[in-house]
C-alpha cells in the first residue's frame, strides 16, 4: 500500500529533506510551502494517510492550521506530525491540547521520522478500518444492556474493540479508547512488556511479533483480562482488569511534553481525552472504569 503523506514546511530545502528521507518507502509525498496551500489540497479530496506539519511558518501558522482542520469532521482523524526548531514544553503542550500527537524537533534523523510517521500511519490505518467495520454492524446491538468479556490476545482486542464500541450511541467517539486500554492491558498488564522495552519494539518493526511470542510461554499463557460494559439511564460504564501487578498510570492520563517525540505512550491520554467522560485507575493500575454520559 503506498501511503499518502502531505509534508508543509515554507523552507524549500526543508521538504527536499523529507522527500529524500522517505522516498526510499511506501510513500507518495505531496510537498507545498504553505499553511493555505495544505488546506487547498486537502479541500481538492485527496485523501491523506498523514501530515508532516511545521510549526512556524509565514501567514499562516502551523497551529492555526491544526484548529482548522481539527474542527473539521472530514480531516480531524489524520494524524498531525509537527516539526519544530525549538519546542519548549510549553509548546508541545499547547500542540498536545491542539491535536498533535506526534513531534519531531529539528534537525531529526532519518530513523526517527520513520519510527515516528509509522506509529501515525498505523493509528490512521485502524481509525480507517474500524470507521468501515463500524458501518457493517448490526443496529440491533443497541438493545444490549450489560455484558462480560475475557481477552488474552491483539486479536482479541480487534474484535472486542469494534463490538463493545457498538454499543454505545456514538461509536467512532470510543473506539480508539477502547483499543488503546484493551491494548495496555494484554501487553503491559497481563505480558509484562515494558514502556522502552515496546519503544524498541516498534523501532525494530516487532511489537507484535513480541506480543505474539510471550503469548505462547508458560509464564504468560494462561493470562487474561476482563472487561465488562454496562448501561444505565445516565452513563455507560465499561471497566478493564488485567492480570498484571499494575502501573504509574498517573503519569499517562496526561499528555506528558517530555514523551511527545516517543513512538507509542499516548493512548491513555488519547482515550482521556477523546473517548471517555471520565477514567479512574484502581490501585495498583491493573483495573480501569471509563464512564460516558449519555445525553
Amino acid at each position: 500500500m503506498t501511503h499518502q503523506i502531505l509534508a508543509i514546511d515554507d523552507e524549500h530545502l526543508n521538504l527536499i529533506l523529507l522527500e529524500e528521507y522517505l522516498s526510499e518507502g511506501n510513500y507518495e509525498i505531496t510537498a507545498v510551502q504553505s499553511a493555505k496551500a495544505g488546506l487547498e489540497q486537502l479541500e481538492s479530496g485527496h485523501k491523506f494517510h498523514a501530515i508532516l506539519l511545521d510549526r512556524m511558518m509565514a501567514e499562516m501558522d502551523g497551529m492555526e492550521f491544526l484548529e482548522l482542520i481539527k474542527g473539521n469532521d472530514r480531516y480531524k482523524h489524520i494524524p498531525v506530525i509537527m516539526q519544530t526548531a525549538a519546542a519548549t514544553q510549553d509548546e508541545i503542550a499547547e500542540g498536545i491540547k491542539a491535536g498533535v500527537f506526534y513531534y519531531l524537533t529539528k534537525p531529526f534523523k532519518k530513523n526517527v521520522l520513520l519510527s515516528i510517521l509509522e506509529s501515525a500511519l498505523k493509528d490512521y490505518s485502524v481509525y480507517d478500518d474500524i470507521k468501515t467495520k463500524l458501518e457493517q454492524v448490526n443496529a440491533a446491538l443497541t438493545c444490549v444492556v450489560s455484558c462480560d468479556f475475557s481477552l488474552k490476545s491483539l486479536e482479541d482486542v480487534t474484535s472486542l474493540s469494534y463490538f463493545i464500541a457498538n454499543l454505545y450511541p456514538d461509536p467512532e467517539a470510543v473506539i480508539m479508547g477502547l483499543r488503546e486500554l484493551m491494548i495496555n492491558a494484554v501487553e503491559h498488564g497481563n505480558l509484562g512488556i515494558t514502556y522502552d522495552e515496546k519503544s524498541e519494539l516498534n523501532f525494530k518493526c516487532a511489537w507484535a511479533e513480541e506480543v505474539q511470542r510471550r503469548l505462547s510461554l508458560p509464564e504468560y499463557k494462561d493470562k487474561y483480562a476482563t472487561a465488562s460494559f454496562k448501561k444505565m439511564d445516565d452513563q455507560i460504564v465499561f471497566t478493564l482488569e488485567d492480570q498484571g501487578n499494575g502501573f504509574e498510570w498517573e503519569r499517562f492520563m496526561e499528555m506528558d511534553p517530555i514523551r511527545a517525540t516517543d513512538n507509542h505512550g499516548r493512548g491513555i491520554a488519547m482515550s482521556n481525552i477523546m473517548s471517555f467522560d471520565q477514567i479512574e485507575y484502581i490501585a495498583p493500575g491493573n483495573k480501569v472504569i471509563c464512564r460516558k454520559k449519555l445525553k
